[in-house]
């Protein structure tokens, strides 16, 4: 036998002396039965699954220190001893522990200690330096109130009315939801992708940026429904709590156990209600389960269609069934109210208004100071009335009884952009933009409110985010803002031609082909905007022949005549107009007087009326009249037409209207507007060149980068 087998035999015969291989199969047998017991345990006590996988480590991790226990020492019945020496010895039996073995022992122990406290670290979450850090190791709590995702509820098979009151009590939860101001409710929209998902709940809380998920099911058997839900931590995966509702099938108890998941909702996430939040969770919408299936069953078909004029009427013949079925059912009466008034906003089946008007008087008598009649009250003011701070008033109440309804905060928008609330008008998109996460049309509004402030960082960051930009979204927003960064209109114009070669809807066709003219203009390539001009549709006049405004092709057309000084070409396009619209008194007081202000002075411009066009011009973009939506529009068309118009005291008119709408809120990009053509007669006045250098230091750029 050789040294080393003989080394390796006596070192086998040692560990078998000093008992080091039962110590190890005893250590491995505690720890598997350990693990069999935490299995069973831990769950039960409301741990993570994660513990398990950390006790695992724990005994992987104690495993040198019960084989340095096994070579140095025995149990004994005497407790504790050292193990004793190697044959030849005075003596075989086990010696006394000296110092320096209670030494070694309490190193063990230490060590020992050190393991189970990170086990315990990962279980618990033993906060070991900052005890304000958030208790979740992937993902910070979402600043204010808890936002929760409420994902549909399973059903089962398609069988039966599974599916169907599936939809309807998750709908329905959603809307209820909306009434606590302690929480923030992620939309609809943004929820139901996960429709019998296979993704965890913490990843589905990492896509939605929510703090909880609400998930459940519904089954029906006969005359019974059974509603199951549970609340789970979106972060460390723990359920907060969970119920089983077995019921009659009817509306009063589907609504009653809505109300009682909404209230066990807040309790979990300690959001407090107040009375009226209270009072609004137990109002029961209707009794009738006729009304109840007539109004889910169109409701679901509508979410399931694009509401056309042609199948309007469908829509709200069925909203008509349900409260007709229950005359004091009041959610469909809002329906109907909104449907047929946005048909009036602009002058047109007037008709309906008496219609409109008795609905909202009936819901105040069934349902006042309530959520619908409020909504109800404040579309019919935005709309009919204009009335923009009346409608405020009206859907601020709203709001108060329902602060995570996304319509209402898209109605909100609408009348501060009315009133020239833009701070207003983009909080509003934020708002809809964290509750409906993931939405493309929400980052797309998003992204250009963010323009509309000047604050391009900002929106380009917002814009890249998106994973299928819309068509508006890229053409007027994306694009843009990439040509904020390069500053190359060769490869701006590129990438906007290269939109119109890909998958463009047949309607929308003339919207990228008129960003592409304006891209054009900026390059100052004439030849090519007349080119992209002759792809516009020949866009006509209304049925009814009014003209408060000159079609888009034509209007376009007159602009590039009077940006290349054709005079002659401004005139005929003027005539062709006249002829179309068979108006002889094209000229005329009477119908001047029928177009808004940018489209008159326009005229007035051509048929040599300068003071008179300069003054409607000052008129229009220094005072909105009340509305703030066309004049934020259309205020740069007045700066340019100013700066093209050769009369005294029209350039400096000019270029205080260009310096108005690039440092206030407007559609007009501080990057891209003064590239316009328009403005090459303000190019060498020192306070245009003042006004450039003061956007260039403004947005980080020097002048050599333009």
């Amino acid at each position: 036998m050789t040294s080393m087998e003989g080394s390796s035999s006596g070192l086998f015969a040692e560990l078998r002396r000093r008992r080091v291989f039962r110590t190890l199969a005893l250590y491995i047998l505690a720890a598997w039965g350990l693990m069999q017991v935490a299995d069973v345990l831990l769950p039960a006590l409301g741990l993570p699954e994660a513990s398990i996988r950390y006790l695992l480590f724990a005994s992987i991790a104690g495993l040198p220190v019960a084989l340095v226990f096994g070579w140095f020492f025995d149990i004994t019945a005497h407790g504790i001893q050292r193990t004793a020496p190697v044959a030849g010895a005075a003596t075989t039996e086990a010696e006394p522990l000296r110092s320096v073995d209670y030494l070694l022992l309490g190193a063990l122990a230490v060590v020992l200690g050190l393991i189970l406290y990170s086990f315990m670290g990962g279980v618990v979450e033993i906060p070991l330096a900052d005890s304000s850090s958030s208790v979740s190791a992937d993902r910070a709590k979402t600043d204010g109130p808890p936002m929760v995702g409420v994902i549909p509820f399973d059903y089962g098979d398609d069988t039966g009315d599974g599916k169907f009151f599936a939809t309807g009590v998750h709908d329905d939860l959603l809307t209820r939801l909306t009434k606590v101001g302690g929480l923030r409710v992620i939309s609809r929209t943004s929820v139901l992708q996960y429709a019998k998902t296979t993704k965890s709940i913490p990843q589905i809380g990492n896509e939605l940026g929510a703090d909880a998920i609400l998930e459940g099911g519904v089954r029906i058997a006969g005359s019974k429904i059974r509603i199951n839900a549970q609340l789970i931590d979106a972060r460390s995966d723990e359920h907060l709590w969970a119920e089983t509702y077995d019921r009659d099938l009817s509306p009063e108890n589907i609504f009653a156990v809505q109300a009682d998941i909404a209230r066990a909702i807040s309790t979990a996430l300690a959001a407090t209600l107040s009375p009226e939040e209270d009072r609004e969770l137990d109002l029961i919408p209707t009794t009738n389960m006729a009304a109840y299936r007539a109004f889910h069953e169109i409701m679901q078909w509508r979410n399931d269609v694009h509401l056309t004029p042609e199948n309007t009427e469908k829509y709200i013949k069925g909203l008509e069934r349900a409260y007709e079925l229950d005359p004091n059912f009041t959610q469909p009466m809002v329906e109907v109210v909104a449907t047929l008034t946005l048909q009036t906003r602009y002058g047109s089946n007037r008709e309906v208004l008496p219609r409109i008007e008795a609905l909202i008087d009936r819901i105040g008598r069934i349902a006042p100071d309530s959520v619908d009649y409020y909504t109800a009250q404040g579309i019919y003011i935005y709309h009919v009335l204009k009335d923009y701070d009346r409608a405020t008033a009206v859907i601020k109440k709203a709001q108060e009884l329902a602060p995570s309804d996304v319509e209402l905060i898209n109605i909100q928008s609408w009348i501060q952009r009315r009133r020239g609330d833009f701070e207003g008008y983009l909080k509003s998109a934020r708002q809809v933009y964290d509750l409906e996460p993931g939405e493309p049309q929400h980052a797309a509004i998003l992204a250009l409110r963010l323009m509309y402030m000047h604050r391009y960082d900002e929106a380009l960051s917002v814009a890249e985010s998106v994973k299928n930009p819309s068509l508006a979204l890229t053409t007027q927003g994306l694009l843009q803002l990439r040509f904020y960064k390069h500053r190359n209109l060769t490869t701006l114009e590129r990438d906007v031609a290269a939109v119109l070669n890909g998958d463009v809807p047949e309607g929308r066709r003339d919207d990228v082909l008129l960003t592409l003219f304006e891209v054009q203009l900026a390059s100052q390539d004439f030849a090519a905007a007349q080119e992209t001009l002759n792809r516009v549709s020949d866009i006509g006049l209304p049925d009814d022949r009014s003209l408060t405004y000159l079609p888009v092709n034509h209007s376009s057309h007159i602009w590039l005549y009077l940006i290349t000084g054709d005079a002659n070409g401004a005139a005929e396009e003027v005539e062709k107009i006249r002829r179309i619209a068979d108006l002889t008194d094209i000229g005329s007081t009477a119908f001047l007087n029928r177009l808004n202000s940018l489209d008159r002075a326009t005229i007035l411009s051509i048929e040599g009326q300068q003071e008179e066009a300069i003054g409607l011009l000052k008129d229009f973009w220094r005072d909105p009249k009340g509305d703030y939506t066309l004049w934020m529009v259309n205020r740069k068309y007045a700066c340019q037409m100013l700066a093209m118009i050769k009369s005294p005291g029209a350039a400096d008119e000019a270029l205080a209207c260009l310096t108005d709408v690039l440092t206030q809120p407007s559609n007009a990009q501080q990057f891209l507007e003064p590239l316009q053509p328009a403005y090459n007669s303000l190019r060498e006045r020192e306070d245009f060149r003042a006004l450039m250098a003061e956007l260039g230091q403004r947005q980080g750029h020097s002048d050599s980068d333009r």
